[in-house]
Formats: structure tokens, C-alpha cells, sequence
């Protein structure tokens, strides 16, 4: 069976007719996707400079200076959030582009290209993913431990 694998990587693979539709569908949806996620990374970050105006026009945080601090703490965040799926629409956007190209033009280059660039939008979810899990965790840690010292 391992045999088997290792011949078909030696092979030149063949892109058919069946897997060019599937293909070209993805980049399709990819190219939609990654449209839509610059258009609300580009609104996130011009109104994330805002954020902390809106705390402090709240009766509620104005009594609070540390709510300032939070202003502040949000907006970065919030910019942070805006960045990284700004990379990752401009990602797809590459990998629709690149693909729909190699399959126009039966270009290899481009292909690889565009499956380089499919591979950071996963590599980038895969870091958020583990990240996110991370806190996950401590969390829960910090909720058991701290009502044994409270």
C-alpha cells in the first residue's frame, strides 16, 4: 500500500475534466469569499480607531478610566483581527486567480502558485485554530484555580 503512494507521487498527475470543474468552482467561491472578507477587514479597520470615542461617549464608561485603557486594548484588536483576515482574503483572492489561470491556460506555474496560496489561508487558520484553543485552555485553567485562592 505505501509502495502505491510513492509510485503515484513519482507520476505526472493528470487534472481531468471532472477535477478542473471541481477547480474551478473553488476558486470561484474563493474569489467571493476573499472579496468579502477585504471588504469587512477594510470597514473593521476604519472603524476600530473609533471604539474607544463610542466607550467614552457611554454614560457607563465614563465614571471608568480603565475603561479608556480597554478603548485602546479593543482597538488593537480589533486592527490585529482586520489584518489578519485582510491576509487571508488576499490569499483566496490569490489562489482563485492563480488557479483560475492555470486552467485556462494549462499553466503548471500558476497552479502551484495558487495551491501555495490555498496552503497560507489553512496555515493561517491552522495557527488562529491552536491559538484559540491555547486560550481555551487557560482559561478553563484560570476558572478552577481561581476559586481556590478567592
Amino acid at each position: 500500500m505505501m509502495e502505491n503512494n510513492r509510485n503515484l507521487l513519482h507520476n505526472e498527475l493528470q487534472i481531468d475534466a471532472n477535477l478542473q470543474s471541481h477547480l474551478k468552482e473553488t476558486a470561484m467561491w474563493a474569489r467571493l469569499i476573499g472579496i468579502v472578507g477585504l471588504v469587512f477587514s477594510g470597514m473593521l479597520a476604519i472603524v476600530s480607531p473609533f471604539i474607544p470615542q463610542f466607550m467614552d461617549s457611554n454614560p457607563a464608561y465614563q465614571a471608568n478610566n480603565d475603561m479608556v485603557v480597554g478603548g485602546i486594548m479593543l482597538t488593537l484588536l480589533y486592527l490585529i483581527m482586520a489584518g489578519i483576515g485582510f491576509m487571508i482574503s488576499l490569499f483566496m483572492i490569490r489562489f482563485a486567480k492563480m488557479t483560475r489561470r492555470a486552467l485556462d491556460q494549462s499553466d503548471q506555474a500558476s497552479l502551484d502558485k495558487g495551491i501555495q496560496n490555498l496552503k497560507f489561508v489553512f496555515r493561517t487558520y491552522g495557527i488562529i485554530t491552536v491559538v484559540y484553543l491555547g486560550f481555551i485552555v487557560l482559561a478553563f485553567f484560570i476558572t478552577m484555580l481561581v476559586p481556590m485562592f478567592a
